[in-house]
């Protein structure tokens, strides 16, 4: 939100409670819970974003991987962070934040610092930018495909992984 607000994406049963305390707290007029979104709803917001916050976590029957909204956010210059469940964190590395999952206070502390230091996001903006150009641009992604499809039709091991780069 341009007035420095939060954008809360996504339905979940405790998304009235949020809505709720958020109206309590004095913060609701800052604070708009858009609900899900498709892909095409979602492509303009990262330009409007300063900092993308995934707080996902582990349940039972899932545990999130990397996701296209990293890629999308680094497209934008947009500074991240994120729980470092699977390969989320790879989205990271040297520019960007890292917390655990199920530490909350880990990603209230980030949060503190982001706001504390502001002019810290210029400089990740561009950083940001020029991996996702170099690691996820479409030029990149087709030489990784021509490479394993060459592997696969030379016989070598086709697998994509540290040992094969």
């Amino acid at each position: 939100m341009a007035n420095g607000g939060l954008i809360v994406f996504g339905d979940a049963p405790m998304r009235g409670g949020f809505e709720s305390f958020a109206g309590r707290d004095g913060v609701g007029g800052r604070i708009r819970f858009s609900g899900c979104l498709d892909h095409f709803e979602m492509s303009g917001f990262p330009r409007q974003m300063h900092v993308l916050v995934l707080p996902t976590r582990t349940v039972e029957r899932y545990k999130e991987q990397f996701t296209h909204v990293l890629i999308e956010a680094m497209s934008a210059g947009v500074a991240s962070v994120e729980c470092s469940l699977g390969e989320i964190t790879r989205g990271v590395e040297e520019d960007g934040f890292v917390f655990s999952d199920n530490e909350s206070a880990a990603l209230v502390g980030i949060l503190q610092v982001l706001l504390d230091r502001f002019s810290l996001l210029g400089r990740l903006s561009g950083s940001r930018r020029k991996r996702a150009v170099s690691e996820f641009g479409w030029y990149m992604i087709s030489e990784k495909t021509h490479a394993i499809y060459g592997r696969i039709l030379s016989g070598k091991n086709a697998g994509y992984g540290a040992e094969d780069e």
